[in-house]
């Protein structure tokens, strides 16, 4: 997964949680729309399945396969990341007084 959004709704209409997923065959990737718990726990970089039907996008099923820790890296390349740690940090191994994190911004 290379990166998520949400399109906010209104009264009449919930809001969409969208993730762009690579899926190493195409040049551009699929813009797939999930549930809101699938987006929370799936940060850039994250490794996902997902079952798309090419006639209707609306019927992709998309899991989580792995969140952590090798997604982090996949997230935030070339940054510091402390394997000790719940996330990627900057400075040395150890030092968690760097922003970032998963769900960044792209």
């Amino acid at each position: 997964m290379i990166r998520q959004w949400v399109i906010k709704g209104d009264d009449e209409s919930p809001d969409q949680y969208h993730l762009a997923i690579d899926d190493g065959a195409r040049a551009k990737a699929w813009d797939l729309v999930v549930e809101g718990s699938l987006y929370r726990v799936a940060p850039p970089g994250a490794l996902v399945h997902a079952r798309v039907s090419r006639w209707n996008r609306r019927q992709a099923s998309v899991w989580l396969v792995e969140a952590a820790p090798a997604a982090r890296q996949l997230a935030n390349p070339g940054g510091v990341w402390d394997p000790r740690g719940p996330g990627p940090a900057t400075g040395t191994p150890g030092d968690r007084s760097g922003a970032g994190g998963p769900g960044g911004a792209p």
